[in-house]
């Protein structure tokens, strides 16, 4: 018997780009549907950093100020709004967050 590979392909959502109007949110994720995707990856940051007080920015992407999407609370929104992708997170940093979340 042999075994057919799949090679399934996700998409990143775009949590520091993408702001935080639900129905862009919505449509995006209908859209990767639609595109034929197989998953939505989530990724996950719980700590950030302020900029040095002289103004240097670093290397980074993202500051205190940047809006994460939590990716347990976006997954579940996203397979609202969606029927066939499936959802995974690409970093859960469980160190940093309380019981409680």
């Amino acid at each position: 018997m042999t075994s057919k590979a799949m090679m399934k392909l996700g998409a990143c959502f775009p949590t520091n780009e993408i702001g935080n109007d639900p129905s862009a949110i919505r449509d995006w994720a209908q859209a990767v549907e639609g595109m034929g995707y197989d998953f939505v990856e989530v990724y996950d940051h719980v700590f950030s950093f302020d900029p040095a007080p002289d103004g240097r920015r670093f290397d980074r992407v993202y500051t205190k100020e940047t809006a994460w999407h939590e990716p347990m609370v976006t997954m579940g929104f996203l397979a609202a709004v969606t029927s066939r992708v499936q959802f995974l997170t690409g970093i859960l940093i469980l160190p940093q967050r309380q019981t409680a979340l």
